[in-house]
């Protein structure tokens, strides 16, 4: 009985010891490949938005300061990416000119925009007034004397993206789990077959040191 105990003991430890290891392998593996999809995700909508954008940045570029804001209602409102990305027209103090929603409100807080009227461009991605993660870029305009007139700023929601992502990564972490669950059996049953003869063949070599030469192992 000890000695079935002890040859049980080493077959727990040797599944156990191997799982761990697979279990860390696999847990590495599902964490890259998530953070690689929603990198990858979020860098296919920001491309898509820079060109969607860059569209109405070129028509604006380079027009005297005065038309700024009629041009900019015009391409606004002939602009066909709406339900894509929110395109904004700002002044140099900060003030929606003109917006793709229709409603000209300005954002309590632009942090792409104020870093980009020093370095003519810049991104940021974080939570707007409603609690929504978003991801914008600041683009400013200059008139034909390269003198700043006002900015282009697409702002897109990153909801949809998450919770694509989010499905993503729950798939794989099943498929995961079935993975190590295949490994749990097909281990049991490969230990066991290489642990049962052997402890087979030890039980024998007791019973004859004890006398029993009668004893046979079934094959």
């Amino acid at each position: 009985m000890e000695l079935e105990l002890k040859f049980k003991s080493i077959a727990w430890k040797w599944v156990v010891n191997f799982l761990l290891v697979v279990f860390l392998v696999i847990f590495a593996l599902e964490v890259v490949f998530c953070v690689f999809i929603r990198s990858y995700y979020v860098s296919e909508v920001q491309r898509f938005s820079k060109e969607y954008a860059q569209v109405v940045i070129t028509q604006l570029n380079g027009i005297p300061a005065r038309e700024l804001e009629a041009k900019a209602k015009e391409y606004c409102e002939s602009f066909g990416h709406k339900n894509q990305i929110e395109l904004q027209v700002l002044s140099l103090e900060g003030k929606v000119l003109i917006s793709t929603t229709g409603f000209d409100y300005t954002p309590e807080t632009m942090p792409d925009f104020e870093r980009a009227l020093t370095s003519g461009k810049a991104n940021w991605t974080g939570k707007n007034s409603t609690g929504e993660r978003i991801i914008c870029e600041t683009t400013l305009l200059t008139d034909g004397d390269g003198v700043a007139i006002g900015a282009v700023r697409w702002a897109t929601s990153l909801t949809a993206v998450n919770k694509h992502v989010f499905w993503i990564c729950l798939i794989a972490i099943v498929v995961g789990l079935i993975f190590l669950g295949v490994l749990l059996t097909s281990g049991m049953y490969f230990v066991t077959s290489i642990v049962r003869p052997i402890r087979d063949v030890s039980n024998m070599a007791r019973k004859i040191a004890m006398g029993d030469f009668n004893s046979r192992i079934d094959i």
